[in-house]
């Protein structure tokens, strides 16, 4: 009977280690960068480097030195999840507030299979019992609710971001990456142009709402009111591809 070999051991040194954390230390600073112009004011810039730098060293604990070309996409996933993690472990959002983020996303969902299309602000206002001027204004109170959200979107969204240049090397992560962003696909498709541009616009040019709205000729407050609204679209479709 041929026994089989033992599996190769592949854990760095601690000098390794300490090496690869200190080279990747521009990735934290950048990550943390895109994210604070999110975060609620009670996480800092540097609360989220500080997450970030548990992330790295623990990516770097992790290295493989034969997937030394997929290390970087790695760092940046496991820096942005450990800085993710802090906001929602920070989040300030009041029941009162989420229960309205979860309406809204309700409101969309049935709205969408009783017209049979994505509907307008109009619509979703007066199914709400709202004014559209107290829609648009809900809308920018979840702004943060979009973003600490139990069907983290925005967290989809970010992490897809991380892997667009380069997919993760690990067949299972490669597997969920694909699903992942097969899913947002299909999903961002049925949004307006308006809609897709603005996420686009934040999320890949990482571009802030004032620089969107001049972008769209619109105030800072209208492109974060399109944004939400997209968010949440996004989480109806989302959930209602799981419902099958």
């Amino acid at each position: 009977m041929t026994s089989t070999p033992p599996k190769k051991e592949s854990r760095v040194s601690i000098e390794q280690r300490n090496e690869l954390a200190t080279s990747y230390l521009p990735i934290v600073r950048k990550i943390a960068m895109g994210l604070s112009t999110k975060a609620p004011p009670s996480v800092t810039f540097d609360d989220l480097v500080g997450a970030g730098l548990i992330g790295l060293m623990d990516a770097a604990s992790r290295f493989d030195p034969e997937k030394r070309e997929q290390f970087g996409a790695f760092v940046a996933t496991r820096v942005r999840g450990a800085m993710i993690d802090e906001l929602r472990n920070n989040d300030p959002l009041s029941r009162d507030l989420r229960f309205k983020s979860n309406k809204l996303t309700k409101t969309i969902h049935n709205l969408t299979h009783e017209i049979g299309r994505q509907p307008s602000e109009e619509e979703i206002s007066e199914k709400m019992g709202l004014s559209l001027n107290e829609y648009h204004t809900l809308l920018v109170q979840l702004q943060q609710a979009t973003f600490l959200s139990p069907v983290n979107v925005e967290q989809a969204l970010e992490t897809s971001k991380g892997f667009m240049d380069t997919a993760p090397g690990n067949p299972q992560d490669s597997y969920l990456f694909a699903e992942l962003t097969g899913r947002l696909a299909r999903a961002i498709a049925k949004l307006t142009e308006k809609e897709q541009r603005i996420l686009s616009m934040y999320y890949k040019d990482e571009l802030s709402l004032k620089e969107i709205g001049d972008r769209f000729g619109v105030t800072d407050s209208r492109a974060c009111q399109v944004r939400t609204q997209a968010i949440h679209r996004l989480k109806a479709l989302l959930e209602e591809e799981d419902n099958g």
